[in-house]
């Protein structure tokens, strides 16, 4: 987890200051692996690497000059939706509806 928090603070500083589409890409690719990392065990973390991890995808794309002109956000809503799906299920039973 110390290994995970630690992508999750530097993934937060490049997004801080993100100036290039390598800032963006390098910023997801640490939270993609904070997200390995984790497997889900401790979900609190991995839903914000998820949506640190989204935020920096969403970013990047946008860089690129006409790309924002063609996003596909239901693509994106449903791959998030299934993930969160996925990694609720390590919340106890009672909170799992609640968190997702």
């Amino acid at each position: 987890m110390l290994i995970a928090e630690k992508l999750l603070d530097r993934s937060q500083k490049l997004l801080k200051g993100v100036q290039s589409v390598t800032d963006a890409i390098q910023a997801a690719r640490l939270e993609l692996e904070a997200k390995e990392i984790l497997i889900g065990r401790t979900p609190t973390i991995t839903l914000e690497a998820l949506a640190l991890q989204h935020q920096a995808e969403v970013e990047a794309e946008c860089m690129f000059y006409g790309v924002e002109y063609d996003l596909n956000v239901d693509s994106r809503i449903k791959d998030i939706q299934k993930e969160i799906k996925s990694i609720c299920e390590w919340f106890h039973p009672s909170a799992k509806k609640r968190s997702q």
